[in-house]
């Protein structure tokens, strides 16, 4: 077998039947009369054939980037260099198959292509390969197999791979116990001998009751060696189903119950799921479902942001940049915008812009963030195309256009972005940027009321009460003000105690108003504090008081928002 110097494939002919090379007539190798006087010089020849058969894989990248709309954008760029057996062109058009970027969504196919490229020996295809298999994402989940394709990128010094080995090997019972008969440190040694005696695996458990026994890295114990003997010679247990780490995070994505839905994220996450992990750290950063802690929050966006999540890089890079959770290392936070930056992913676009707007790891610019917004926007980023309309309706970073603003509003609300639905309900509202219409504003509220979103809920109540939009209907209008208010949105809080104070879709209710004023009014609604002022000024739900009707009144009187 020898490599053709021309187009670089192997063969055992002495003609290339790829690209038609004589390598007999190569003067460059052969220096013969004949040769010299006949022969086309080999980079001549090389060159030739890069012509005939189009850009670089670098150029293709290019150009799958700038044009991001092209449904078939990665079968146009990458497939002629992929099925030529160009590893990294068939890695990256599994990415593309993988995630429906520039290729139909096909995760199959996208096992097809990491396959092909993983075979020639490509780490990054190799713990793609190793995900499909972790996961079950195109084939049956397989942690063995998985573990094997970890294994190989591994050894060729690919960083998330090795991460990865390692978190699995020490969730595995055999494999923590071989890496007890490897490790020469005796105290790791004994630490991964008891683990996987403690998952139940035999060998393990005999091995450790030998070790009480003869007082072997532990101190000699023969009621423990007894313990372990008589635990090793029991009947294996039939083995526990399990679900994968992304079968558990989707569980917590789909589950209502709040204490089931953490148990489900956190099991993923510890199980070095990196989407949940990152997740984690937002619930940590936000005191949602957990207690409120920066530390344990920094800690999980680390462990994701070593495994290339862009989310949680960006993360990084802001806690290091202000010194949240970690101590403040504008090195380290730059060092993390670096990594964030090597990615080509909508994602990892759209939080460059984040750094760029915040100043996180990179000095603060509006203008680089408008453009990283818009890169991933073009590319369908859902919350990058929402940002970039933030841009445009603010004159962020770009010239203000309220037109713009609505057109990328609306492409973020087709995909289902809560915001994006409201904001495109307030244009259509007040007739910004485009055509006022209340029965469309009424509509893009509802689709974002209905997942949730506590000022569009607000906003609906607002339709229903004034009958924009909608069948005027006061019962409607108060449900919508309550769900916004159960959310602690003060102006919810204060529409639903006027709703309670004169009877508008609610029975009236002097005491339910003053308690619902009092909420709003502590969160420092104006409105609510001249409300409640009347109320302790008329005895109105609440005991006369002048003293604190005063009090909410100057409250009020200083109140500037």
């Amino acid at each position: 077998m020898w490599k053709c110097p021309v187009c670089d494939q192997e063969n055992a002919a002495t003609v290339c039947p790829n690209c038609g090379y004589d390598r007999t007539c190569d003067y460059e190798q052969y220096p013969t009369a004949f040769a010299v006087t006949t022969a086309t010089p080999t980079h001549i020849l090389r060159r030739q054939w890069q012509a005939k058969q189009g850009p670089e894989l670098a150029e293709l990248i290019a150009d799958w980037y700038d044009a991001p709309q092209a449904p078939a954008a990665a079968e146009h760029c990458f497939r002629r260099l992929a099925e030529g057996g160009n590893p990294a062109a068939q890695w990256w058009l599994g990415i593309a198959c993988a995630q429906g970027r520039g290729a139909e969504k096909d995760e199959a196919q996208a096992l097809e292509w990491f396959s092909r490229s993983a075979r020639q020996g490509y780490a990054r295809a190799q713990y793609q390969l190793g995900l499909c298999f972790q996961d079950g994402a195109g084939v049956d989940a397989d942690l063995r197999k998985a573990l094997d394709w970890f294994r190989q990128a591994a050894a060729q010094g690919f960083a998330p791979a090795q991460r990865r080995l390692e978190e699995l090997e020490t969730q595995m019972p055999d494999q923590l116990f071989a890496r007890y008969q490897r490790e020469p440190d005796q105290a790791k040694r004994m630490e991964y001998l008891k683990k996987a005696a403690e998952l139940g695996y035999a060998k393990a458990q005999a091995e450790l009751g030998r070790c009480y026994f003869l007082g072997l890295g532990v101190k000699n114990d023969y009621a423990k060696a007894s313990e372990w003997y008589r635990r090793a010679a029991e009947p294996p247990k039939p083995p526990k189903q399990t679900e994968t780490p992304q079968q558990l995070f989707e569980l917590y994505q789909q589950e209502s119950d709040q204490v089931k839905r953490m148990e489900y994220l956190k099991k993923s996450a510890e199980m070095g799921y990196a989407q949940a992990q990152a997740e984690l750290g937002d619930h940590y950063r936000q005191g949602q479902g957990v207690e409120k802690n920066n530390a344990q929050a920094a800690d999980w966006y680390r462990k994701a942001a070593q495994q290339d999540d862009a989310h949680a890089q960006a993360s990084m890079a802001r806690y290091c940049s202000y010194g949240q959770g970690v101590k403040k290392d504008e090195a380290e936070a730059a060092q993390w915008f670096l990594r964030l930056a090597q990615q080509d992913t909508p994602e990892a676009r759209y939080w460059l812009g984040e750094c760029y707007c915040f100043g996180w790891g990179v000095e603060q610019n509006i203008i680089q963030a408008a453009e990283w917004f818009r890169k991933a926007a073009q590319q369908g980023y859902a919350e990058a195309q929402y940002e970039l309309g933030e841009c445009y309706y603010f004159g962020w970073g770009v010239e203000e256009d309220k037109p713009k603003a609505v057109q990328w509003y609306r492409k973020a609300a087709d995909q289902g972005h809560a915001n994006a639905q409201w904001w495109l309900g307030h244009c259509y509202a007040n007739g910004i940027g485009v055509k006022q219409d209340a029965v469309q504003a009424a509509e893009w509220y509802r689709k974002a009321a209905d997942q949730g979103e506590s000022l569009a809920q607000y906003s609906l109540g607002e339709c229903y009460e004034k009958g924009r939009g909608v069948t005027k209907d006061p019962i409607q209008a108060a449900q919508w003000y309550r769900k916004a208010a159960d959310q602690g949105f003060s102006y919810g809080q204060y529409d639903l105690g006027r709703c309670y104070a004169n009877g508008i879709g609610v029975k009236q209710d002097a005491v339910q108003a003053a308690e619902w004023y009092r909420k709003a009014a502590d969160q420092g609604h104006k409105d609510a504090q001249r409300a409640l002022a009347d109320c302790y000024e008329n005895g109105r739900g609440v005991a006369r008081d002048e003293a604190l009707a005063k009090e909410w009144r100057a409250k009020a009187k200083n109140n500037n928002g």
